[in-house]
């Protein structure tokens, strides 16, 4: 354990070593890590509900001090804040962002973040980050989650990947034959209809 410490200690006082956190990083450090800059930089922002947080300010501190793991706890949180002011087009920047490094140890249930990135986002590179992060999900967490396969489906869909989306919406209808919105997305894709608003 001391050793652990050791290091984790090391790892933050050294920003040149950011770009090696990964490599160098087990999930409890990570772990800590977060901890850490949720504590000093994220809640205390959050605290006074009346003004907007200075997320630049927030996100060079943690980048500066933290690396790789302070900046993307820092787009997590980002990502989050923005769900829950419905800003979309933000919610969806903090969500490419957080993901294009978070995607095999994100802190959040991935299909729950990527249905509204289908629902509401059009730009299409953030789209396919949502494709590669819920393929990841469903290799690796979300085998048997039948409503990943939906939004899986779905974003591929609304990328114009129409024969492969048929084919996780019709894996998604076989395991959840009642579920009769997934059921409809199936047949709008057959007949080349939006399956969002």
């Amino acid at each position: 354990m001391l050793l652990r410490k050791t290091t984790f200690a090391i790892l933050i006082s050294v920003p040149l070593w950011a770009n090696a956190q990964e490599i160098t990083l087990n999930q409890d450090s990570i772990n800590q890590i977060r901890t850490v800059v949720t504590k000093e930089l994220i809640a205390p922002a959050l605290e006074d509900k009346n003004t907007t947080p200075d997320w630049n300010k927030i996100e060079r501190n943690a980048k500066k001090k933290y690396g790789l793991i302070g900046e993307e706890k820092i787009y997590g949180a980002r990502m989050i804040y923005h769900y829950e002011k419905k800003d979309w087009e933000n919610f969806g920047k903090y969500y490419a962002l957080y993901y294009k490094t978070a995607y095999s140890r994100s802190e959040y249930h991935i299909n729950n973040l990527s249905w509204p990135i289908f629902e509401h986002i059009t730009d299409r590179s953030i789209l396919n980050v949502a494709i590669n992060t819920m393929k990841y999900s469903i290799e690796h967490f979300d085998q048997t989650n039948y409503q990943a396969y939906d939004t899986y489906a779905n974003l591929l869909y609304k990328t114009g990947n129409k024969q492969k989306a048929i084919e996780w919406q019709e894996k998604a209808v076989k395991a959840l034959p009642d579920h009769k919105e997934i059921a409809n997305n199936l047949e709008k894709m057959k007949k080349n209809e939006p399956t969002w608003n």
